[in-house]
């Protein structure tokens, strides 16, 4: 929805949220085979997709494959919406 045309959307968070699972996962598995001591948190990738670098942040999500799958051109969104900015990625924390 953020790149389509007309969107009334500017900007979005997206997070490596395969990756929350995944690190969800092994923590339960290894609480389940008995160990104790866990970190107090954990780290995943996040970053704000705007209009100026969507198509990037659209492919560090997803991969380069998306556009297919969501039937888009990202030439076309490139016209639309210049993309001008690179994808800033911060760390944010999990409890």
């Amino acid at each position: 929805m953020l790149l389509s045309s007309g969107s009334p959307f500017v900007a979005t968070v997206a997070q490596d949220v395969p990756h929350i699972g995944e690190l969800a996962g092994q923590t339960i598995e290894a609480a389940l085979s008995g160990k104790k001591d866990f970190p107090s948190f954990m780290f995943t990738d996040a970053y704000v997709a705007t209009h100026a670098n969507g198509v990037a942040a659209a492919e560090r999500r997803w991969g380069n494959d998306v556009w297919k799958q969501i039937d888009m051109d990202p030439k076309e969104i490139s016209g639309r919406f210049p993309q001008t900015e690179p994808v800033l990625v911060v760390h944010p924390t999990l409890p």
